[in-house]
């Protein structure tokens, strides 16, 4: 059963008369504003009705900065084997690395993909699987509530810092970890509600 913030991979197929793509998953029609035909893309859903959904495009801002990251290295890897460096595309190349961690980290969570070994802990009963979610959904909260505090003093003590050579502050580097621990705290704290209200018996089809 499809529910608001799951993240579906849908094709595509299809315009609505405002415009907005339209796909399929889980055998319910899911609009997706800015979605062109014939896309494949990762999509969360944002509201759920009783035939159709509505979802929204997760991962352009992230894949586009994978591709800067990547564009912006090669050019800097054959500037410097021709004896012409481009000096700062390693500094533009540290900044979007920096984000996209974050905002890569937060697509995960939303997934619910996060890194976890689960050999050993689907064979425990329902009820203890539960309890070990909703300890560790706690816990990530708290680390990103230390992560939030800290990284904000990270950007205090970086404001006056400049890259090397762009004319701007490190502290828009440094602040991906506190706005980027932000949007996860967000995202941790709805799967939390959402492990708490899921019944026992439904955690042995997770």
């Amino acid at each position: 059963m499809m529910r608001k913030n799951d993240m579906e991979t849908i094709e595509i197929t299809g315009y609505t008369a405002e415009g907005n793509g339209v796909g399929r998953a889980g055998g319910m029609a899911v609009f997706v504003p800015g979605a062109a035909a014939g896309d494949t893309l990762r999509v969360r859903i944002v509201k759920v009705l009783k035939n159709y959904a509505f979802g929204k495009i997760e991962e352009i801002l992230a894949g586009g900065m994978l591709i800067l990251i990547s564009v912006l290295v090669f050019l800097s890897a054959v500037a410097r084997t021709i004896g012409m460096p481009v000096n700062w595309a390693q500094d533009v190349s540290l900044l979007a690395f920096a984000w996209l961690t974050f905002i890569g980290s937060d697509i995960i969570a939303k997934s619910g993909s996060l890194i976890r070994i689960d050999m050993l802990a689907d064979k425990l009963p329902a009820a203890v699987q539960k309890i070990l979610t909703l300890i560790f959904d706690v816990m990530m909260v708290l680390f990103l509530l230390i992560l939030i505090v800290y990284g904000f003093i990270l950007v205090s003590q970086s404001w006056n810092r400049t890259f090397n050579t762009l004319k701007m502050s490190y502290a828009w580097c440094t602040l991906a970890v506190p706005i980027g621990s932000l949007l996860m705290i967000f995202t941790i704290i709805g799967k939390l509600i959402g492990d708490l209200r899921r019944p026992v018996g439904e955690w042995r089809n997770k």
